[in-house]
């Protein structure tokens, strides 16, 4: 997910210090955006070692209030005005029935524990590149004279902080994820060791890079945060939390309210003229002034599908239920996650071309 801002030129580098913010909106909503989800996840997580009561009741809320959220958010991308919906019909009316029909087959032939598996690699990839969009957006609006850190050392420090994690908790075997059986991929514990030594090192290049960068004064500061929050989150969730369920609930409540603020702040930008004739719903909500009712509309949907779909888990038989649920939630989540990287990839596009597009004379102010 990447975006491209107006980026204004600025004062001389001035030596030991930062360029500017490159926030995407605003200095609050950024800060918030950064580190609120962070700061959530790791509070979720710490609920893991109270009581089993408390985390239930903090997982459940996690899931109405952001996971299924976060899904729906997805369809204000889809669905929510004609030009969207005629660009996108057929993920909703011919995808959807092939992914159900390949998890359907998936639970028939070969198992739950397929259905699990795949879903924890699945959703380790999703919320890795969600974060490497953001940080792509956050790049991109740095302030005039940082240079564009699109060098391969960054990308491999950025990568291998996730892929160190999973590859740790592939090591640790769990037998199951989120009650699920699952089988993970057979790793070596010198492996591990290796990957952590050479992730320990990419982080020092890194960072040896923001300290030049910020005795030349060019250090965005909104896009360096950013990257601090992902380097953070994923060593918590996936290395010092002492399980696979326990680091999960943090990356799930940081992916789930960071993507719930970055679609709404892409609908709002999208917006940002005023309220559009062809998408009069969605224009209006993305409002700034109609944040709020943006929000509780959202929740609503999410409170009206979810609703239907636990309905739906509820009327099988209990010897079934289990298999039903994974099923049901597996094929949402599996949509979501080939929906999501559709749609925004489709965005990149299109705003490429803009931008290579001859502007007209009118549309040059003086």
């Amino acid at each position: 997910m990447q975006q491209t801002a107006t980026q204004t030129a600025g004062s001389a580098p001035v030596t030991g210090a930062a360029a500017g913010g490159g926030w995407l909106y605003n200095r609050p909503f950024d800060l918030f955006l950064i580190f609120g989800p962070v700061l959530l996840g790791l509070a979720a997580g710490a609920t893991w070692f109270t009581t089993q009561a408390v985390f239930i009741t903090v997982l459940t809320i996690n899931l109405w209030t952001l996971g299924y959220h976060h899904v729906i958010a997805t369809y204000t991308r889809l669905c929510f005005d004609k030009a969207s919906f005629r660009r996108s019909w057929w993920m909703i009316f011919l995808l959807m029935p092939v992914v159900l029909g390949g998890v359907i087959w998936l639970a028939k032939y070969a198992g739950l524990w397929v259905i699990a598996t795949i879903y924890l690699y699945a959703q380790w990839f999703h919320y890795s590149r969600q974060s490497w969009g953001i940080s792509r957006a956050y790049e991109r609006n740095a302030p005039h004279g940082y240079v564009a850190d699109r060098s391969w050392q960054t990308q491999a420090a950025f990568y291998s902080f996730p892929v160190w994690g999973i590859l740790y908790r592939s090591w640790q075997h769990p037998h199951t994820f989120l009650t699920m059986p699952i089988k993970v991929l057979p790793v070596t514990h010198d492996l591990v060791i290796l990957t952590g030594m050479i992730c320990v090192s990419l982080f020092g290049i890194w960072l040896a890079r923001v300290y030049s960068d910020w005795r030349k004064g060019v250090l965005p500061v909104a896009y360096t945060c950013f990257m601090l929050s992902h380097f953070a989150t994923f060593t918590v969730a996936y290395i010092l939390m002492p399980n696979l369920d326990s680091g999960w609930i943090i990356v799930n409540v940081w992916h789930n309210l960071q993507y719930i603020m970055f679609v709404w702040l892409f609908n709002n930008r999208n917006y940002r003229a005023g309220v559009n004739p062809k998408a009069k719903l969605l224009s209006f909500l993305s409002q700034t002034r109609h944040a709020a009712l943006y929000f509780l509309t959202t929740l609503a949907l999410t409170f009206i599908v979810y609703k239907g779909v636990r309905l739906s888990v509820a009327s099988s038989s209990a010897d079934k239920a289990l298999m039903v649920a994974a099923v049901i939630y597996m094929t949402i989540n599996f949509h979501h996650y080939i929906v999501d990287a559709i749609i925004w990839r489709m965005s990149w596009i299109r705003r490429g071309r803009e931008a290579a597009a001859p502007v007209a004379a009118s549309e040059v102010k003086a």
